[in-house]
């Protein structure tokens, strides 16, 4: 996969091409390892509300049943964008570089450039991802309310890396930061909701 074009990409022209396609085999793994933990996830926490009769305040029932049917193929389909040539020299360079790169990324300049191509790859990423709130802010900075079979996927996301959820939110300035409120309120709803139905 091409990294980027120009001088830079000579400079990752591996020679060892053998531990390049490992690389390549190890990050697609680390993948397809991540969007069974989002399904997973879904399973646990959202599967199980399929056809209850929830009284939520921050939607209605009707459309919440509607967004948990509608992210079932969110779910199928969750970071495919990490696929694309936009997104995976980047992400694999920068997590799963070989020796000959991580030798390389040793000089500052390559670093810098390396650095410059992932937030490349990240704006790509969650501008053609709606389960990031990134997603749902304009160019001129308004933030849009998420729709809710989005943030059941992000949630899903979220809970993904196995720990309880709430006290990483707490926490999320930055991801808060770009949410709107009526997003927050139905995050907080859900969040309560699925913690109270493990239970």
């Amino acid at each position: 996969m091409m990294i980027t074009e120009g001088n830079f990409i000579s400079t990752f022209n591996s020679s060892n091409t053998l531990e390049k396609n490992q690389k390549e085999e190890e990050y697609i793994l680390y993948i397809e390892q991540h969007k069974e933990r989002v399904k997973l996830s879904y399973d646990k926490y959202f599967a199980p509300l399929i056809n209850q009769n929830l009284d939520l305040n921050s939607c209605s029932n009707e459309e919440f049943q509607i967004a948990l049917q509608d992210c079932i193929r969110n779910i199928a389909l969750h970071d495919m964008s990490k696929y694309s040539d936009a997104e995976f020299g980047p992400y694999r360079l920068k997590w799963y570089p070989t020796v000959d790169e991580s030798t390389a990324l040793e000089d500052e300049n390559l670093f810098y450039q390396m650095r410059q191509m992932y937030e490349e790859a990240w704006k790509h990423h969650i501008q053609n991802n709606p389960h990031h709130p990134q997603y749902w802010v304009d160019e001129d900075g308004n933030i849009k309310d998420m729709e809710l079979k989005y943030i059941i996927e992000m949630m899903c996301d979220w809970l993904s890396f196995g720990k309880d959820i709430r006290a990483w939110y707490s926490k999320a300035e930055d991801e808060k930061s770009v949410m709107s409120a009526k997003t927050k309120e139905i995050v907080q709803e859900l969040m309560e909701l699925i913690y109270t139905k493990q239970n």
